[in-house]
C-alpha cells in the first residue's frame, strides 16, 4: 500500500482525525514518510475531486439519455474543459526553453536516469506537478524531470512529494532543480485557481450554447 492509499484508508475508518493525526499515523507506520498535513490534505482533496468528477459525468450521461442525446464515444465536454485548463498553464509566463534545455535536464542534471526510481533506459518527460486545476503544475523547464513509462504512469496524476513520499533524496533532487530553473509552485496562488475555474465553467456554457445553436439550424431542439 502507498502512502497516498494509506493516507485514505486512515481517513476513511477514523473520520474524526484532523490531517495531522492522520500525517502523524503515516509517520509512525512509515517513519521514512515525509507525510505532513499539508499533503494529507491534498490527498484527500484529489480523491473528493475524482468522485466529484464521477458523479457530475454520470449526472451528464443520465441528463443525455433523458433528452435522447447520448452518443456512443461522443467526447465528453469535460475533456475540452480540462484541456483549456492544461493550455492556459502551459502557457503561463514568458519562461522559454528548448530542446537542447530538456536535453541537458535529462542527461545532465539527472544523468540519464528517472528521477522517479533511478532507472536508465527510455524516458518521457513528466511534469513533477500535474498540469491539472488541482495541482495547477506549468509546462516549465523547472516543473520537467525525466520518468520512466512505468513510474509516469503510475504516478499518474500525484504530485512527486506525493508519489515519493518515502523517498526524501529524491524529493530533495527534483527541488534543486525546480529552484535551479527559479520554478515556484502555484499550489498557493488562489487568483490563478479562480480564474482557471471561470475558464472552466465558461468553456462548458459556450459549448452548450452553441450546440443549441447547431441544433436550431436544423430545426431540433436544444
Amino acid at each position: 500500500m502507498n502512502t497516498g492509499e494509506l493516507i485514505l484508508n486512515l481517513v476513511a475508518k477514523n473520520p474524526s482525525w484532523s490531517n495531522q493525526e492522520v500525517a502523524d499515523e503515516v509517520r509512525r507506520r512509515n517513519p521514512t514518510a515525509r507525510t505532513t498535513a499539508a499533503s494529507v490534505s491534498s490527498v484527500k482533496s484529489r480523491a473528493k475531486s475524482r468522485n466529484s468528477a464521477g458523479k457530475s459525468e454520470a449526472k451528464n450521461k443520465l441528463r443525455a439519455r433523458r433528452k435522447g442525446s447520448a452518443r456512443y464515444k461522443s467526447m465528453a465536454i469535460g475533456n475540452a474543459q480540462n484541456w483549456l485548463v492544461r493550455n492556459l498553464l502551459g502557457r503561463r509566463g514568458s519562461h522559454e526553453f528548448t530542446k537542447k534545455d530538456w536535453v541537458y535536464v535529462r542527461d545532465e542534471t539527472f544523468g540519464g536516469r528517472c528521477a522517479y526510481c533511478g532507472k536508465n533506459g527510455k524516458l518521457e518527460m513528466d511534469h513533477a506537478i500535474p498540469i491539472n486545476m488541482e495541482m495547477m503544475g506549468e509546462h516549465h523547464l523547472g516543473n520537467l524531470v525525466p520518468a520512466c513509462s512505468d513510474c509516469n504512469s503510475r504516478k499518474s496524476d500525484s504530485s512527486y512529494s506525493d508519489f515519493l513520499a518515502d523517498q526524501p533524496n529524491r524529493i530533495e533532487a527534483i527541488e534543486r532543480h525546480m529552484k535551479r530553473y527559479d520554478y515556484q509552485p502555484l499550489s498557493g496562488n488562489e487568483s490563478v485557481r479562480i480564474l482557471l475555474k471561470a475558464a472552466h465553467r465558461e468553456t462548458g456554457a459556450l459549448a452548450d450554447r452553441f450546440a443549441g445553436l447547431m441544433n436550431e439550424l436544423d430545426g431540433k431542439p436544444g
